[in-house]
């Protein structure tokens, strides 16, 4: 196998997995709401809105670190640049 196939089958497998959790959450929040409107007879809040996670906005600061230290992880040197 070379590696190139060895990372489809890497990202084929880690995408198989996130879709199962997702699917997994779903499953658990509509028996959520099935419970909750049984037992209290109120809505429940967006699936949306109770599972995802906001993203950090990354500042030029630390965009710049990180670049910096991807380079000379590489090889990089600062005089190249």
């Amino acid at each position: 196998m070379t590696p190139s196939e060895f990372y489809v089958y890497a990202d084929g497998y880690l995408q198989n997995r996130d879709d199962k959790r997702e699917n997994d959450l779903r499953n658990i929040y509509n028996l959520a709401c099935a419970v909750r409107v049984a037992v209290n007879a109120k809505h429940m809040p967006n699936f949306e809105h109770m599972f995802t996670k906001p993203k950090a906005a990354m500042s030029d600061q630390a965009m710049f670190k990180t670049c910096e230290a991807l380079f000379k992880a590489y090889g990089g040197k600062m005089e190249d640049i």
